[in-house]
């Protein structure tokens, strides 16, 4: 066999896997069958584990929480049910660090707590956060309008200034 003759082989097989790629009822059919997974590994109040039989991990919740806000954001039609059945543990799990934040005056948000009211703000029309949360969302949102020179990394600070924004505020972002 010639070089050229290999190289043909391999640019019609690329093709066809790139035809794979974007084949609408494949698509559709991995879309429903990774939903199916992700519910049925999300434990029963709402969280997920990062590996089946594991305990419940906020951040892994948070993580797969923010990204159906985002893809609904962008305008793809996916059922996010799974994501919102999880903002009561991830608003109890916020409601909890404000608990044992001691030193309140001087908290500066994290990563964390940027991730947390990005990924809430894509939800604030869907569910209410439950007054007994309210206090600690709201405390956390100001404290990110007053301390966010102080945040560090540039994805924080993108993150909170968007939250900020879908939260009404106007100014800081």
């Amino acid at each position: 066999e010639s070089p050229w003759l290999r190289q043909a082989r391999s640019e019609s097989e690329a093709r066809r896997r790139v035809g794979l790629l974007f084949d609408r009822n494949r698509l559709d059919q991995e879309t429903a069958r990774q939903l199916t997974v992700l519910a049925e590994r999300q434990l029963e109040e709402g969280l997920w584990p990062w590996f089946p039989g594991g305990p419940p991990s906020e951040y892994i919740s948070l993580y797969i929480m923010t990204g159906f806000g985002r893809l609904r954001h962008l305008g793809i039609d996916v059922d996010a049910t799974v994501a919102v059945k999880a903002l009561q543990a991830l608003d109890a799990w916020m409601h909890q660090r404000y608990l044992a934040n001691d030193r309140r005056d001087a908290y500066v948000p994290g990563p964390t707590d940027a991730l947390y009211l990005y990924g809430r703000s894509f939800y604030l029309k869907d569910v209410a956060i439950a007054p007994a949360h309210r206090e600690a969302v709201d405390y956390l949102r100001a404290q990110a309008a007053r301390t966010w020179t102080k945040v560090d990394g540039r994805q924080s600070l993108a993150h909170l200034a968007l939250a900020l924004h879908r939260w009404g505020d106007t100014t800081t972002p």
